[in-house]
């Protein structure tokens, strides 16, 4: 036979009754929502064309989704008489596996010897996987100006993760050959 405490104090068994029903209240209420400060933000598919190396840090245009960015990156776009007038070379993403926000590098005349001295506002320390294409490979470095350490991506390749190197870019360079 179990033993169960009886309360001769009405008030002290309303105390004890009230605080095991709070309990698990205060749990739900740490273990509730961020705030909107630690929430990540909003996914967002960004378009970059590359420029002279003179341009200065090169400015992306950004859209809610991919689909959209690739329709305005305008992908191997020819024109009436068969020229190219975009050309993507590659796409870097925030998230591991070609995942999360993404920053698409465009060239009016495909894949040659380009760089982003810096990465755009917002993309600074940011890419974890990279996609080549179109006869590109790059090299991303740790520092603007292109300096400190380096990840490189063959040409046509793609690299799901940078490993030790996730969110370290803050310059780009892009060519035709391995090692940019």
């Amino acid at each position: 036979m179990r033993h169960v405490p009886r309360y001769r104090n009405s008030m002290f068994a309303c105390l004890m009754l009230t605080a095991a029903m709070l309990a698990p209240m205060s749990v739900v209420a740490v273990a509730g929502p961020a705030s909107a400060a630690e929430r990540p933000p909003a996914e967002r598919h960004c378009v970059v064309t590359l420029g002279p190396p003179s341009a200065g840090v090169p400015a992306a245009t950004c859209y809610s989704t991919f689909a959209r960015a690739m329709q305005a990156a305008g992908s191997t776009t020819r024109t009436g008489d068969g020229s190219l007038t975009s050309v993507v070379i590659g796409t870097d993403y925030s998230s591991t596996g070609f995942a999360g926000s993404s920053l698409t590098w465009i060239e009016p005349a495909g894949c040659g010897t380009y760089s982003a001295s810096s990465m755009p506002t917002g993309w600074n320390d940011v890419i974890e996987s990279v996609r080549n294409m179109n006869g590109c490979g790059t090299t991303l470095y740790q520092n603007a100006s292109f300096g400190g350490l380096t990840s490189s991506v063959p040409v046509n390749g793609s690299s799901s993760s940078l490993g030790s190197f996730n969110r370290q870019a803050s310059s780009q360079r892009w060519c035709t050959s391995g090692t940019c």
